[in-house]
């Protein structure tokens, strides 16, 4: 029997302007309950006012967790990406981790995070690889993902 590929994908959201750090965390652990009932796995980065959401699962888990994300009135999501599908997943030990500036400088991947935040937030990919920058993102995360907590 062949194996299930894991589907994923990526966003970028403007955060509403009214959200506290305490409201992240909330977000954060209502997520990972969630995501845990539903098979999905991945993280959450609040930066600059912008959330980053990398989510991995089953396809049909996958697209009901971002249809009930995209009609929540904290965020207007900007930009959605969805990955290949791959045979296993990058980080199956996060049912939804929240990374911090401070875990995002130990792998010397804020900046490239941030860049690419901007760039799609401002539209400006112009040379079309943006798919590739978080691809290339994701890999850098998931080979050092298991020296970070839950």
């Amino acid at each position: 029997m062949d194996k299930q590929k894991i589907s994923s994908l990526c966003y970028l959201s403007i955060g509403n302007g009214t959200l506290t750090s305490d409201d992240i965390i909330v977000i954060k652990d209502k997520a990972a309950k969630k995501n845990v009932a539903s098979g999905i796995s991945g993280y959450l980065t609040f930066l600059h006012g912008m959330f980053w959401q990398y989510i991995e699962g089953d396809k049909q888990a996958l697209d009901e967790t971002y249809e009930r994300i995209s009609n929540d009135e904290r965020h207007n999501i900007v930009s959605k990406l969805e990955l290949p599908d791959k045979p296993e997943r990058f980080f199956p030990q996060w049912d939804m981790k929240s990374l911090s500036v401070n875990e995002l400088n130990t792998f010397n991947i804020v900046s490239e995070l941030e860049n690419l935040m901007w760039e799609l937030r401002n539209n400006t990919d112009s040379s079309g690889e943006t798919l590739s920058k978080v691809i290339s993102l994701t890999l850098k995360l998931s080979e050092n993902a298991k020296t970070l907590t839950t």
